[in-house]
């Protein structure tokens, strides 16, 4: 037997008392969250759109992937819920068969996996292929059957953050003089020179207690801004995001507008560069009528999307919004003070909850990736494994319903 096969594989070439004993397995996995989790993601047309099912009928060369393309696909579903990094979750994945069952594998006890770098490069595999858009299609088909009230949306923006140390310019220009003394020694002992003589040890000294210091030198203008300014060596594509929070004015990550639908959550638009999130109402429109094929009637949202296009749209439209009235308040139109007032009570415990939910309990609170592309890949799969997670506790509750 080899190390790690699929289930499809295996199942014929197993005794039949093994093969009960999985079975046994199966049944359990059937009934447990991750089971309803799988029912209900489309896994094979997920693949198909990331590119990892051949429709051609030459066969691959090179040695045969562990893993099949659902579960690639399944494994990063798995990576959010359980928020472990790919060394510990390769480690639960060697021992938990329900996790194996969820990936669709099956590992031999006596050839455990061993290098985490398999995971790594799943991972990296699919964040050069993530199309958003093409993929909450299928999600957003799969799911319809578990929603209800699809002509009421909410939306707004938050920003999920890098895991990066919060940037100032003598931590940048120390770091940078670090970089450039490495490369020199480096490069100096490659030619079999003398390092050139500095004062990097002394100024070394000297950099740690400036760095303390409260105050240091300032530029005229304390206004003064830096277009597409670094504030990260290692993640140059960070930029600063002024939110205008109490806690913190101003957050380093990507920034993301998202519509929630009967409470499940979808990316509008994503970037690491700021934008102003209330240009994007019309574009969160067309994006719900095309997931979900129904008119939007009703809207919530902040302050931010309340501007005079955008009120003359929904007006036109027949659209009702949570955006304050302006002008005098007609005795006559209490009842739409009413839907008001329940909009924007619902965006904001739902929206926010979301938001709070994804960062909490899916891996989007500090986002540990290295590499643009994989961060994005996570906060795809975060946003989408608390919808699914969601979907999957509606569904044991419409069979306990069905049951009594």
């Amino acid at each position: 037997m080899s190390k790690i096969q699929n289930f499809a594989e295996i199942t014929p070439n197993l005794p039949f008392s093994e093969f009960n004993f999985y079975e046994l397995y199966r049944a359990t996995f059937e009934n447990s969250e991750l089971g309803r989790m799988k029912k209900i993601l489309p896994l094979h047309k997920m693949a198909e759109s990331f590119g990892l099912v051949r429709n051609s009928m030459t066969p691959k060369r090179g040695r045969k992937s562990y893993f099949t393309p659902e579960g690639k696909v399944a494994l990063m579903f798995l990576k959010m819920k359980t928020q472990m990094s790919f060394p510990k979750l390769m480690e639960e994945l060697n021992g938990n068969i329900h996790y194996q069952l969820f990936c669709d594998i099956l590992i031999d006890p006596l050839h455990p996996l061993t290098n985490y770098k398999l995971l790594d490069d799943i991972a990296a595999e699919l964040a050069k292929k993530l199309k958003i858009q093409g993929l909450q299609d299928l999600l957003a088909e799969a799911w319809k059957p578990y929603m209800k009230n699809l002509d009421t949306m909410f939306t707004d923006a938050t920003c999920y953050e890098s895991e990066m140390r919060y940037p100032t310019d003598q931590k940048l220009l120390w770091e940078c003089v670090e970089k450039g003394y490495d490369l020199m020694c480096e490069a100096s002992l490659q030619l079999g020179i003398h390092r050139p003589r500095t004062k990097f040890l002394d100024v070394e000294k000297a950099n740690l207690p400036y760095r303390k210091q409260r105050k240091h030198f300032r530029s005229g203008d304390a206004r003064e801004s830096i277009p597409d300014r670094i504030v990260s060596i290692a993640k140059p594509y960070v930029r600063p995001i002024v939110r205008g929070k109490e806690v913190k004015s101003v957050e380093f990550g990507a920034k993301c507008n998202n519509i929630l639908v009967d409470g499940i959550s979808f990316i509008e638009k994503l970037s690491f560069n700021a934008f102003n999130e209330g240009t994007r109402l019309t574009h969160c429109i067309k994006m719900q009528k095309r997931l979900f094929g129904v008119d939007v009637k009703k809207i919530g949202g902040d302050a931010s999307y309340a501007g005079n296009a955008n009120r003359e749209m929904c007006t036109s439209n027949g659209i009702q919004t949570s955006f304050v009235q302006k002008g005098k308040r007609a005795k006559e139109k209490r009842e739409k003070d009413f839907v008001r007032q329940e909009l924007a009570r619902v965006r904001a415990t739902a929206m926010e909850g979301s938001f709070g939910t994804q960062k909490e309990h899916y891996s989007l609170r500090r986002i540990k990736a290295r590499k643009k592309e994989t961060e994005i890949l996570y906060i795809f799969f975060g946003i989408h494994t608390a919808n699914v997670v969601q979907l999957a506790e509606r569904m044991m509750e419409q069979q306990l319903a069905e049951a009594a």
